[in-house]
């Protein structure tokens, strides 16, 4: 009897679990389709109807920013939708989730019929709000180029268009934006950037400057003048067919607004990944001569 009863108590457990997981499956299917119904609803906004746009905003952010406020650009076109989202560190946030501001953009497009243009800005408490140059990250988007960005041949401008047609195939809509997914970046390198630079600072925009060198081809003369700059013994690096990569940024400290200069010498090894041969911040005078080396090096 005491073997008939445990089996029946498996075999209920097996039932509850099952119908349980039917009813968190069940709960799931609902909250799409309600996501779906009341962005459906939203549908043909204009841009400058701001409490239509951030009910769409707030039901289509499927990522982990917070959306500080909203602007309209309604005057002229092309009209612009500016989305700023408030983050707590900008060390948190080095790399923007690009799929989740893809599909953002995707149900932005759809339902705000006259969106010429989207914008996202990022802010923390050492940029000043409001002010798209003092953001920490920015995205842009137009149609053309969010279909660029999710690479499918489903997407389509005139896919996007179409979308609100029915309530099916914004349905089909929603499923397809939500299913994209772009490949993104191998980031092994500006990880150990941002391991060596600190939690404090940051790459300045458009400061980097680099070359990739055969340290084989340098003559003895030549591979001294960068062992002369590199405090690093590169003399082991030499003879063994490494092709390394020279880089220089820009360095800021986001807190206290200092700048400085950085080196950075690495080779990719096909086991261990990103070898850093050296990284250090240098002066002016080091700068301007591993400048004139990465110059040489690209001029070849």
């Amino acid at each position: 009897m005491k073997k008939k009863s445990v089996i029946i108590f498996i075999l209920l457990l097996a039932i509850f679990i099952f119908n349980g997981c039917n009813s968190a499956l069940e709960k799931n299917d609902v909250s799409e389709i309600d996501v779906v119904n009341k962005l459906f609803k939203l549908k043909d906004a204009y841009i400058g109807d701001a409490s239509k746009v951030r009910a769409i905003i707030d039901l289509a952010n499927n990522t982990e920013y917070k959306v500080e406020n909203i602007e309209l650009k309604t005057d002229t076109k092309p009209f612009r939708l500016t989305v700023n989202f408030a983050v707590d560190d900008r060390a948190n946030y080095r790399y923007i989730d690009n799929n989740g501001l893809n599909r953002m953009s995707g149900f932005i497009f759809a339902l705000v019929k006259n969106a010429d243009e989207i914008s996202y800005y990022f802010y923390d408490d050492f940029a000043d709000r409001g002010n798209p140059e003092n953001a920490f990250s920015g995205s842009y988007y137009t149609k053309e180029n969010l279909c660029e960005r999710i690479s499918s041949d489903k997407i389509t401008t005139d896919y996007i268009e179409k979308s609100t047609d029915t309530i099916q195939i914004f349905e089909e809509y929603y499923k397809t934006i939500m299913a994209t997914k772009v490949a993104e970046p191998d980031r092994g390198f500006l990880n150990k950037v941002y391991e060596f630079i600190g939690d404090d600072c940051e790459i300045v925009v458009n400061s980097s400057i680099g070359a990739e060198i055969e340290l084989d081809n340098y003559n003895e003369s030549d591979f001294a003048i960068i062992s002369e700059q590199l405090p690093n013994d590169i003399g082991k690096y030499q003879g063994v067919g490494i092709k390394a990569h020279f880089m220089l940024y820009d360095i800021r400290n986001f807190k206290t607004g200092e700048i400085k200069q950085c080196v950075f010498l690495y080779y990719v090894h096909s086991n261990e990944g990103i070898v850093m041969i050296e990284s250090d911040f240098v002066d002016r005078e080091r700068y301007n001569k591993i400048l004139r080396l990465i110059m040489n090096a690209q001029s070849e």
